[in-house]
């Protein structure tokens, strides 16, 4: 589900509004937040959505790949949501490494130059990054003031 979108200077028209619900293994986003899940259960969760969603499961030899990837390289970059979009995308983990989200860079597919798509993951890792430590460091906060307590 999109919780939040930011428009750039020149918005473009784009699907993923506030409130959206889109199956992870379809979308940027999605996509990099399974990347922080072990294949198998990237497997039985999108079983499962593509099952209780009465959607075609994806090739998952493909998926994987492409999960294997961003596992790698700290992003993905996907073009399978929308026509003629492309979205770099990091995920957003809790304090065991559990993805809680992700944060994305999309637009036009024709403004991803090898540079912008470049730029994009670099801004998305490192803002996947502090949110992650953010959460952490909540975490963190939080169950030493409730061990005290």
């Amino acid at each position: 589900m999109y919780l939040d979108r930011i428009t750039g200077r020149e918005p473009r028209p784009m699907r993923n509004r506030v409130g959206l619900r889109a199956p992870a293994h379809r979308t940027g986003c999605g996509k990099a937040a399974l990347s922080a899940l072990e294949p198998e259960v990237v497997e039985r969760l999108v079983s499962l959505t593509c099952e209780a969603e009465r959607l075609p499961a994806p090739d998952f030899t493909e998926l994987n790949a492409v999960l294997t990837t961003a596992r790698r390289d700290g992003f993905v970059v996907s073009h399978s949501f929308q026509r003629g979009t492309t979205s770099v995308a990091a995920a957003i983990t809790d304090l065991t490494g559990t993805p809680v989200g992700a944060v994305s860079i999309a637009g036009l597919s024709e403004t991803f130059t090898r540079k912008a798509v470049a730029e994009a993951a670099r801004n998305v890792t490192e803002a996947g990054l502090a949110i992650s430590h953010r959460i952490a460091d909540r975490l963190g906060t939080f169950r030493a003031t409730a061990t005290l307590t």
